[in-house]
């Protein structure tokens, strides 16, 4: 049996899951303060407001700011 230590990661929209493994620790002021470092997440995947999102979900989000962000300046268009 063989065991590989990482970092299970959800998308908090769709709960797609993805495995990145541990590739170290981090260590400050003599070994007190220690952190787990992890393979970074692949292309796509990215977040907004602290929620970890999917490539899928993501591309979702960034479609809806863009047409948000459009509607927004044609709003303020309107009144100048």
């Amino acid at each position: 049996m063989s065991r590989v230590n990482g970092q299970l990661v959800t998308c908090d929209r769709c709960g797609t899951e993805i495995f990145v493994k541990h590739i170290g620790d981090g260590e400050l002021d003599g070994g007190f303060t220690r952190w787990n470092n992890f393979e970074p997440l692949p292309n796509g995947w990215g977040g907004h407001k602290g929620k970890t999102l999917c490539p899928d979900c993501f591309r979702e989000w960034n479609r809806l700011e863009t047409e948000f962000m459009n509607k927004e300046l044609e709003f303020f268009k309107e009144v100048s």
